[in-house]
């Protein structure tokens, strides 16, 4: 099921036209639905394998040709930066390997890349880092969709995923991890 069929044109029009008319000092704020997030630090050929299905799902239920990049702050000091804009594409060569993962996240503790849809009806986080011996590389991420994508997110996604994901609303989630 994709935004379009799940959207009315109106409704993503209204989405696209609310988001022109945003001043440059409105902040993103995170959107309410579900989150979908991996327990704590996992091998980084699995998060990225997880990263390029999860890519895929938002590939084909992604309106917008652009997305937005964000270097998300919320769990290190609560800032968000806008980074910059990608396409499904970029997002994709984020995320297919854990080099390009590594390479993508920022240095400091707790900053993650954060990627959404100019609309904002999805977020997705993710970060790699060396784990505590320095001896591989983890990562961790989670995704943030609307209530009308979390069926065929758990269906298409979440039972081809090799390891537990935590679900939860994404009011009490981001509660929980900002500060």
């Amino acid at each position: 099921m994709t935004i379009s069929e799940t959207v009315p044109r109106e409704v993503a029009k209204t989405l696209r036209y609310e988001r022109a008319e945003m001043s440059e000092s409105e902040q993103f704020r995170p959107p309410d639905g579900v989150n979908f997030s991996s327990n704590g630090n996992l091998p980084i050929t699995d998060v990225s394998t997880a990263l390029c299905r999860i890519a895929s799902f938002l590939q084909n239920d992604a309106l917008p040709n652009q997305l937005l990049r964000y270097e998300d702050w919320w769990e290190h000091d609560g800032l968000h930066f806008e980074q910059g804009t990608l396409d499904i594409h970029g997002l994709i060569r984020l995320v297919e390997s854990g080099r390009s993962i590594l390479e993508a996240t920022p240095d400091d503790e707790y900053v993650c890349v954060g990627i959404a849809p100019i609309e904002q009806h999805w977020y997705l986080r993710f970060r790699g880092e060396w784990d505590d011996t320095g001896s591989s590389v983890v990562g961790s991420f989670d995704l943030t969709l609307p209530e009308v994508l979390c069926d065929s997110f758990r269906n298409d996604v979440v039972s081809d995923i090799q390891f537990e994901l935590t679900e939860e609303p994404a009011h009490a989630y981001f509660a929980r991890i900002m500060r």
